[in-house]
Order: C-alpha cells, then structure tokens, then sequence
C-alpha cells in the first residue's frame, strides 16, 4: 500500500506532515502547507482524515488502468467533513486531538 508522503509539493504548496496517528477505525494527520510562491510564506494548517483507495482497476478513454491500494488526500468536495484548515498551529493540534480520539476508539 502507498502511504501518503511525509513531505510533498503540490501546485506550489510544500505539504508537511507534522504528526500523524494510526486509529483502529480512521488515520489522522496534521500538515503544514506553505505556499512556496509567495514573498513572505506564511504557513497555514490543515487536519485531515486520511482516504484510502482500494486496489481496482478502471477504464479510460478505452484503456484499463490498474492501480493499487493507496492513502488518499481529501479532496476539495470532502472539506468540512474529512479536512480543516487553521491559521493557528494550537487550534489545528485541537482538532487533530479531537478526530484522533475518535479513530481509536
């Protein structure tokens, strides 16, 4: 299985994974992004639960693609629900705490 990387770059941003905790029902990270265009980049925090995509295959254009299973970023529709965003880092360790205690419960 592909885990998600510690530390990624994506459209600019570096991604850091700051901590992360394995629950028996769900797997929480916390990551710190700094969008590396800017001037003065200030970082920002997000929370996230992690996805995970099971091993399949699909059809593309009339091509089968097979991919394996693998951790997943939430994406933008999950927002809210499976990812937070914070300003603060205090109030993003809150949150991840929170959903923390709840995947090994």
């Amino acid at each position: 299985m592909t885990i998600l990387p510690e530390v990624f770059t994506v459209g600019g941003i570096k991604h850091e994974m700051l901590k992360r905790t394995v629950g028996r029902k769900q797997n929480v990270a916390l990551y710190r992004r700094t969008n590396l265009s800017h001037v003065d980049p200030t970082p920002h925090y997000e929370v996230i639960l992690i996805g995970r995509q099971e091993e399949g295959e699909r059809e593309i254009a009339g091509v089968t693609v097979r991919y394996e299973t693998k951790e997943l970023y939430p994406g933008v529709n999950q927002w809210g629900t499976n990812g937070f965003t914070f300003q603060k880092l205090d109030y993003a360790n809150t949150k991840y705490e929170e959903l923390a205690k709840r995947g090994g419960e």
